[in-house]
């Protein structure tokens, strides 16, 4: 059990911000930027489903990321201002993915790869 001192508030919706995610957690393209499984990520396509922040910018532009593809985006937000202002500065692409289906999966080909690796009846 945890104990709340005076003042302190008792959790979301009391606008202490100590007792609320954000503090706590980095956003997803940090994540991806951060655990990436390849060597270096100069020059590659980051997908992401909301336009990032001006945080994110920063990380996405410092790791040579060379083109966002995103589906929604808050465009009226200052942070997304920001956002665009520093990949335009820095030559990084913003593309808008509008997807067709509900669920968008993101436009990946592995065919080439997976094809070799699958028995045929043949086999």
């Amino acid at each position: 059990a945890s104990s709340v001192t005076e003042g302190e508030g008792g959790g979301e919706g009391t606008g202490n911000p100590l007792h609320t995610k954000d503090f706590y957690m980095c956003p997803a393209e940090v994540n991806a930027v951060l655990n990436k499984t390849s060597p270096d990520l100069k020059g590659k396509r980051m997908y992401v489903p909301d336009f990032p922040s001006n945080e994110c910018a920063k990380i996405i532009i410092q790791a040579g990321i060379t083109e966002v593809i995103y589906i929604r985006s808050d465009s009226d937000s200052d942070p997304v201002r920001a956002s665009r202002i520093m990949f335009q500065m820095a030559g990084v692409k913003v593309t808008h993915y509008s997807p067709s289906q509900l669920n968008p999966v993101a436009p990946l080909d592995f065919s080439s790869s997976y094809q070799a690796a699958v028995p045929t009846a043949t086999s």
